[in-house]
Order: C-alpha cells, then structure tokens, then sequence
C-alpha cells in the first residue's frame, strides 16, 4: 500500500564494448530475478539500478556516438528480460565538457526511446547538492528533461539541521523541476545522523507538506532494520503522505519510491 516501486542493485555492470554484464550465480542478481516475479505480485513495480557509468572514461568510450547503440540495446534486453518498470541511472559525477553533456543528452533520449514501448520509465540519480558544501549538479542538464520521468536527489539526506536541508532542497529546485525531483531520505550511514532521527523526520514531512505541494515523490534509500532504521515512528509520515488509515501494516524494503495521493497533496 505504500510501496510503488522497488529499485533493486542486480550486480550489473558496463563492459568497455557497451555490453551490460549480469552478476554470476548467486547474490543480488539472483534476488532481482525472484523480485522480477514476485513483486509484480503484490502490486509493487520492479526497478534496476543501472550500472555506475558515472566513470568519465567508460562513459565516452560506451556513449561515444558510433557506439551507444550497444549500450542502449543492451539496457532494453535487461528490461525485457526482468519486465523493469524501471532504470535508475547512476550519474553522480557527471560530464565535465560540452560533448559530455551532448553525448549525455543524447543517450537519455535514445534509452527513452528504446524504453517507452516497455512501459518503463527512465530516471537519474544525481549526487545533487547539499547546501553545508556539496555542489554536484552542476551537471543535470535542461536537456535532459524530457528524456527523464524523475530525477533523485543524492545529497538531500546529508543535511545537518532543518535550515541545512531546505537550503539543499532550494538548490535542486532551481534546476530539477518539482514534479521530476525524487527527495531522497537515509538512515545512519549516509553522512549525517541528523537526517534518521524523528525529528528531523517531522520536520522534513510538515516542510514538504506545507510549501512544496508539486512536489510528488519520496525515495528511502538503504533502509537498514538491523540498525533499528526506519524506527516505528517514521511509517505514519508514510501513511499519510499516501492517504491511508494508521492501523495498515507495512514493512520495509530497500530502495523504495513513494507517490502521494491527491488528498494529501491538497490537504489544508
């Protein structure tokens, strides 16, 4: 009931030729392909994590014009092969020239290309910004825009305080548009403690709520129950952010995406 999506790591990785290679036996990918039968059970959409192509050299040498076609094929066949609903591009580095940019753009629109026919939507992970220093966006691109169904925002969960996170926020709204930023929440071990307590969970939730209705998604990234995250608390925020009763049962998964409904985007 609260979970849309879950983007799952499959152990994939981009080989110099443009070809994504799939993890051996074992391990994740095994657990993305029991997922890619066994979410769409029980309503909930099957995501990937795309290989980290983030590495400057790979990326010009795999999105080099001649040669993107490989890459972008080779994305479809993972989509068809594990029915995604979607790919989340690692990109928290990003281009550090024009034709980076240029190769960028046109690499996101022939994956949207390629993707729009699967029912899968395309999104991008950003290292983003965060307002205490970290000034990563410098390379989302208005271009790429139209390419792209969603935009995460990989630094939000850094943040020290209230003023901190909304300073960040600001930041990425000045680039992503807010019906295309993803906010990113984070338990211990992403950074700052700040951001996994529940007051600071109260804080982010009633921000949200009270000056940015457009914006529309929420990503929990690396949730950890082993180090008591999320703690009980922080499951209602959820539950209302969705418009649902207090008494649903739910538990967490790793990597998870949530949309509000339309009785919380216009409550008073």
């Amino acid at each position: 009931q609260l979970i849309d999506a879950v983007i799952m790591m499959c152990e994939l990785q981009v080989l110099p030729s443009g070809i994504i290679a799939v993890g051996g036996q074992g391990g994740s990918y095994n657990a993305c392909q029991r997922g890619s039968v066994d979410l769409p059970k029980v309503g909930v959409e099957m995501w990937a994590l795309a290989p980290a192509i983030s590495n400057l050299t790979l990326f010009r040498t795999v999105a080099a014009p001649n040669r993107v076609g490989t890459l972008v094929s080779s994305l479809a066949k993972l989509v068809r092969s594990l029915s995604l609903k979607g790919i989340n591009i690692d990109w928290e580095i990003g281009p550090a020239t024009s034709t980076d940019r240029d190769w960028m753009s046109r690499f996101l629109q022939l994956v949207k290309s390629a993707l729009r026919p699967l029912d899968c939507q395309l999104t991008l992970h950003s290292g983003g910004y965060h307002g205490g220093g970290d000034h990563q966006l410098n390379h989302i691109q208005p271009a790429y825009f139209p390419a792209l169904d969603l935009v995460t925002d990989g630094t939000l969960y850094r943040a020290t305080n209230i003023s901190d996170w909304v300073a960040s926020l600001e930041s990425g709204l000045r680039i992503i548009p807010a019906h295309k930023l993803v906010v990113a929440f984070c338990p211990p071990g992403c950074k700052k403690n700040w951001s996994a307590t529940e007051k600071s969970v109260d804080q982010r939730f009633s921000t949200l709520h009270a000056k940015y209705p457009l914006i529309k998604h929420l990503a929990i990234w690396r949730l950890q129950p082993e180090l008591g995250w999320p703690q009980n608390w922080y499951w209602p925020h959820l539950r209302t952010w969705k418009g649902l009763e207090t008494t649903d049962e739910v538990g967490p998964t790793d990597y998870q995406l949530y949309q509000p409904t339309r009785q919380y985007q216009h409550a008073q």
